[in-house]
């Protein structure tokens, strides 16, 4: 790759990842963690339905964590661990359920007649139990 086209996808990813926290940060202010975990994967969700090129440049291949601004990850990394209740060890499975929940959405593969209003919501639940 040149650095001119390393520069522009590093651009394109710091507003992905910017976009993700500023939806997800929505879920942080909910009292409970049920209702912070389900926040979480509706704005999850309609954020790679919504933006899926942005949503797949971003999460669908490395970052260019060189040229992305300092702190940037770490940052909306940390807004998905107060969602949980400052656990990283279960925002990590949340983000990939939710990850490969949307990927999979996005992809066209589930069948038509699929609900994935309910698979989300018992996926989420099952990441949530403890």
């Amino acid at each position: 790759m040149t650095a001119g086209r390393d520069e522009l996808i590093a651009a394109l990813q710091t507003i992905g990842l910017r976009a993700a926290g500023q939806a997800i940060s929505i879920a942080r202010a909910k009292r409970t963690r049920p209702t912070r975990l389900a926040a979480f994967a509706v704005a999850y969700r309609q954020l790679a339905l919504d933006r899926p090129e942005l949503y797949r440049l971003t999460s669908g291949r490395p970052l260019l964590r060189d040229l992305l601004p300092d702190g940037l990850e770490r940052e909306v990394a940390q807004v998905l661990v107060d969602v949980v209740g400052g656990d990283p060890d279960l925002a990590r499975p949340l983000w990939a359920f939710a990850h490969g929940m949307a990927d999979l959405e996005l992809a066209g593969r589930f069948p038509p007649d699929a609900d994935l209003d309910k698979a989300w919501r018992v996926g989420v639940r099952a990441c949530g139990a403890s």
